[in-house]
This record gives C-alpha cells, structure tokens and sequence, in this order.
C-alpha cells in the first residue's frame, strides 16, 4: 500500500522563510565589515611607507588585493580577514541548507495537491 502524503509543518516553513530573511541580512552586515576592513588596510598600505616595496610610490591596487588584502598588514589583520571569511563562509552555508530544505518543502506540497486532486477525480 502507498505511503500516506503529508504536509510539512506550516510554522516551521515560516520560521525557516524568517530565518532565511535573517541569515541574508546577516551575511550582508558580515560583508560590510569585511568591506570596511579592506578598505582601511588599502588606506593603511597606501599611507604607511614601510609597507611599500620600491619606497618610492605604492603597490599597485591589484598587488594590495592580492596580497594584503587576503593576509593583512600584520597578524592582528590577518585574524580578522579570515575570521569574517570564515563567518560569511559559515552563514551562506546555512542559508544554503535553509533554502534547499524549504524547497523541498515546497514541492512536498506540490505533490501532495497533486495527490488530492487525484483522489478527488477518481471519486467522481
């Protein structure tokens, strides 16, 4: 015999879409931060003299990303790259799982319309 459909828990969807609505706004401020890190290790990096490797100008920008801007100036800087990194990394894979699940919720309530409308046809 067929295993009975059932549907998912309504409040838990709302709970999980409020969760989502949390996780993405949480990412963005993580994002912001990690924005305003970068931006004052550049300043740091384009001010400081001693980070300069030719001591006559700058390093190029792309030179700054690819370097400082992944491993900081110093090791205070470094710790707090990876660790909002490590946060935003952390936080979309939640919101990824969250976002999968309810999917599946949602089509688990596809099927089951689906179902319903089936019993409902062959009754008439």
């Amino acid at each position: 015999m067929a295993k009975e459909l059932q549907l998912p828990d309504f409040d838990e969807m709302l709970d999980m879409a409020g969760g989502i609505g949390g996780l993405t706004r949480d990412i963005s401020l993580q994002k912001n931060q990690l924005d305003a890190e970068l931006a004052a290790v550049t300043r740091v990096i384009m001010n400081d003299e001693k980070h300069w490797a030719g001591k006559t100008k700058p390093p190029a920008m792309n030179y700054i990303q690819a370097t400082f801007h992944k491993e900081g100036y110093n090791k205070e800087t470094e710790r707090r790259i990876v660790e909002l990194r490590n946060s935003i990394a952390g936080m979309e894979g939640d919101l990824e799982y969250m976002k999968r699940k309810f999917q599946i919720y949602a089509a688990m309530i596809d099927v089951w319309k689906a179902s319903q409308y089936n019993l409902n046809q062959s009754t008439y």
